[in-house]
């Protein structure tokens, strides 16, 4: 069971998965959401292959102004239960700053780049019953950003009512 706290950042957390999904549509690509079976994935779809996106939804971008880097997604006292973002095999890291509707795109070999450019300091994160590990590095390593805001009050009632849909069939 999680707790209030959890239900409300696990809701923000998808509607941002839905609002990257909606956005990589509305550019005419063809998109898979296998959130269901990969927490956090979609696939696009294309005539030479797929690509594998890995998507992030940050609720304290906004005030740290960092992207945390996931070396290890889920650790328990009974070991790594989820690798972080180099034990995949994704083509970019789509990440949101949900309170300011900013998505960076980061191609995973830019931010291997990024991350191997210097000495970095790791963080773990406590959740309830696991802890994440990575390194936080500031938005500003990363140059391709998206404004979303306009786009999400355009198609906020569609999201919403996709993720009470998906709610709601559970």
């Amino acid at each position: 069971m999680y707790s209030f706290k959890e239900q409300i950042a696990k809701k923000e957390y998808r509607l941002g998965e839905l609002l990257c999904v909606a956005y990589l549509r509305s550019l005419g690509k063809e998109i898979k959401d296998i959130s269901g079976n990969h927490e956090g994935d979609i696939v696009e779809i294309r005539e030479e292959g797929a690509r594998l996106y890995e998507v992030k939804t940050d609720m304290i971008m906004s005030t740290s102004g960092n992207i945390f880097v996931e070396l290890i997604e889920i650790l328990t006292a009974e070991g790594i239960k989820k690798k972080g973002w180099f034990g995949k095999t994704y083509s970019y890291v789509l990440y949101l700053d949900w309170h300011n509707k900013e998505l960076y795109i980061i191609k995973a070999h830019e931010l291997a780049k990024v991350l191997m450019s210097e000495s970095r300091d790791g963080k773990i994160v406590l959740h309830e019953k696991y802890v994440s590990f990575g390194v936080p590095i500031h938005k500003d390593n990363f140059k391709h950003k998206v404004e979303l805001k306009e786009f999400y009050g355009k198609h906020e009632r569609r999201i919403t009512e996709q993720y009470a849909k998906e709610v709601g069939s559970k």
